[in-house]
């Protein structure tokens, strides 16, 4: 197993984000071992200082909910103008339209965030995860150690799982 661990800041705002990107490549034999074993989903890497794979686009200055109601507003302040002036009708159709894609663009991206966990099964797919923190440098490296602990597990896991034990008999 090859692992790289990069460390890299992101300011976002007033806020300056923290982000770990460990990238591993399995060798065909720990791939086999993952794949003959079936262990791809139940191990999972978990994390106390940070998201896994956050996206630094959820923070947003506007909720959903606000987007929301704007979007309904515009929609119906639409309605009466189809009447007196349907060039403004548009214009609010399309602005309320505009306010609803983006609203969902923004749950979705949300919806990602504040994963504390990955499957090994979404790491062997991706070939790397990113673990974000905020806070200080500090962070990152209680980051990198506990990248560093759950890698030593999985590898324990694998070397535990290459072999099958062999039939034994014994009297009592």
């Amino acid at each position: 197993m090859k692992v790289t661990i990069e460390h890299s800041d992101i300011k976002s705002g007033a806020h300056t984000y923290f982000r770990v990107r460990c990238g591993i490549e399995f060798n065909e034999e720990e791939k086999a071992i993952i794949r003959e074993r079936a262990l791809a989903k139940d191990n999972v890497f978990a994390f106390e200082h940070g998201f896994v794979n956050y996206p630094i686009e959820a923070e947003n200055p506007f909720s959903p909910r606000i987007l929301s109601i704007g979007s309904r507003l515009l929609f119906l302040v639409g309605l009466p103008m189809t009447y007196f002036a349907p060039p403004l009708a548009l214009i609010a159709w399309a602005s309320s339209a505009g306010l609803f894609i983006y609203r969902k663009n923004i749950e979705h991206v949300q919806s990602k965030a504040g994963q504390t966990s990955i499957t090994l099964a979404q790491v062997l797919v991706d070939g790397s995860f990113t673990v974000t923190t905020a806070g200080t440098p500090l962070n990152a490296k209680e980051v990198e150690a506990e990248i560093r602990e759950n890698l030593e597990g999985l590898k324990n896991v694998l070397v535990a799982s290459a072999e099958m034990p062999k039939t034994r008999s014994f009297e009592m």
